[in-house]
């Protein structure tokens, strides 16, 4: 009985805890159902009204029917700091126009924040309570790879007037030089051109040959026995180095002038282009006669991109926006498919591209604390990173300042190693020839050691093989005579003539 009496107590413990529990969590969810929403100064009860259009990805986009972007993104989280409810609207890129323009002339607006760039005129600042957040200024546009600006080619920048005019002198010279040389070595007796060359045709190829050498490197291989020859020598050394130094100048000065019209496209390379954008600010700019590019409008730059890199289905030579933007649409879909122009900007700055527009009728109470909010965004990087994670690092592939054809550097480059590869079978062949040469030269020469003579009288009469020769004994039968023959390896010759007489062997 006192157990039983100890479990009903503990049962009916449990049993009021449970009651009171439930109690207070009922309690609980009717205070939270009973709370209104929160509230902000300046809404009148209701939450911020915020609009998002997909024209300027990665900064304001639309996926799945959804606003994303750096630019809705950063606002949503300074809305969360100051704990200000909002709700977001997704609207077509076109309409965004209509409502900037009805908030501007009358005050009446259905949104009060729009995540979007806008560019106005700086005189119509007061017709929009921009937030603070970014301005774009810059714009950069991408064209096909044939209009990468190479650099000349290294035949162009050789092969021209000034190379080829001191070409021509240098060759004056050496030729004036030669003919110095046949004139002053003809007439001396010392002559190495006289004696080693035993015709006029020779002669006149020495000649040459020590003429350039004496150009080129001021010195000659050829002896020169004419001691006025010598210093004009001298003379033309000195004249060749300083033609050399000129045109290696020259050649220089082209070659560097070649590499510096390498490079990224620049606006003035866009006349006559086909190019895209969809701004009516920076669209009449590209067609202006500063620019003079063909303007194509198009409703979407994501989609214009996109068709851009694929089929370019409008035939377009580029595209332009501003330069974040184009980043992001390079180097997500084009990575290797088009190149980027240098950025520019608009040449008045009576124009701006600024972003968060905000609505005419905003509390300024509610403009304010967004304001501060975004403001410490800035300040403690985190609007900083956001982009830097957004838009993609886009690697400007550098321009060859001489450009080479791709079969042309494939072809020399098989040759070069068909070359190598043959030069060093040759050689490889030319070791193994040697080392075989060598063993059977040592065979034989053992050989004859061992046939050889050493002491005794030889027959007069007979012969004698040593070392692939064969002697004849002298008539005298000297040993001596015919050992020192042997030993000299020529025949020995005498007035007697008991020299060993070396006969071809039969």
């Amino acid at each position: 009985q006192f157990l039983y009496f100890i479990g009903w107590t503990l049962t009916m413990v449990f049993a009021r805890a449970a009651m009171v529990l439930a109690a207070v969590v009922l309690a609980t969810l009717a205070t939270a159902q009973a709370t209104p929403a929160p509230t902000y100064p300046g809404l009148s009860g209701r939450p911020l009204r915020i609009v998002c259009d997909g024209g300027q990805p990665p900064f304001n986009y639309i996926e799945n029917g959804e606003c994303r972007g750096v630019l809705i993104t950063a606002l949503t989280d300074a809305l969360t700091r100051v704990s200000m409810p909002y709700n977001i609207t997704a609207i077509p890129d076109g309409s965004k126009k209509k409502l900037l323009a009805v908030n501007a002339t009358t005050g009446l607006s259905q949104f009060d924040v729009m995540s979007s760039f806008t560019t106005i005129a700086t005189n119509k600042y007061d017709d929009y309570n921009f937030l603070i957040t970014m301005d774009q200024v810059d714009y950069t546009a991408v064209l096909l790879p044939k209009y990468q600006k190479a650099g000349g080619s290294l035949t162009g920048s050789v092969l021209r007037a000034s190379v080829m005019y001191l070409l021509t002198v240098l060759l004056l010279f050496v030729f004036g030089f030669a003919m110095l040389i046949l004139a002053f070595e003809s007439r001396s007796p010392d002559s190495e051109m006289m004696a080693d060359c035993d015709g006029w045709g020779r002669r006149i190829l020495y000649a040459l040959e020590n003429a350039v050498e004496v150009m080129l490197t001021s010195g000659c291989s050829g002896a020169i026995s004419s001691h006025a020859l010598r210093a004009m020598r001298t003379l033309f050394a000195f004249c060749g180095l300083f033609l050399i130094n000129i045109l290696a100048a020259v050649i220089t000065s082209q070659l560097t002038a070649a590499s510096l019209s390498a490079g990224q496209p620049e606006k003035k390379d866009f006349r006559g282009l086909r190019i895209a954008s969809s701004g009516s600010v920076l669209g009449p700019y590209i067609e202006s006669t500063e620019v003079g590019a063909v303007r194509v409008i198009v409703p979407s730059m994501l989609q214009t991109a996109v068709d851009f890199y694929g089929a370019n289905p409008l035939n377009l030579d580029g595209y332009v926006t501003n330069t974040p933007v184009l980043k992001y649409l390079h180097g997500t879909y084009g990575v290797g498919k088009g190149v980027m122009s240098k950025p520019f900007r608009l040449s008045s700055r009576a124009l701006e591209n600024k972003a968060m527009p905000a609505s005419y009728g905003l509390d300024v109470r509610v403009h304010s604390a967004i304001n501060a909010a975004l403001d410490a965004l800035r300040k403690d990087g985190t609007l900083a990173s956001l982009i830097e994670s957004a838009v993609p690092e886009v690697e400007i592939t550098p321009v060859d300042d001489i450009p080479v054809d791709s079969t042309a550097y494939t072809a020399t480059s098989v040759l070069c190693i068909v070359l190598y590869v043959a030069t060093f079978a040759v050689v490889v062949a030319l070791v193994f020839h040697n080392m075989a040469k060598k063993s059977s030269t040592t065979d034989d020469d053992n050989n004859e050691e061992t046939r050889s003579p050493t002491t005794g009288v030889v027959a007069a009469g007979a012969t004698l093989t040593w070392r692939g020769q064969t002697y004849t004994v002298p008539a005298d039968g000297s040993e001596q005579a015919v050992l020192d023959a042997i030993a000299k390896g020529l025949p020995l010759a005498s007035p007697s003539e008991s020299a060993c007489v070396p006969t071809k062997p039969v």
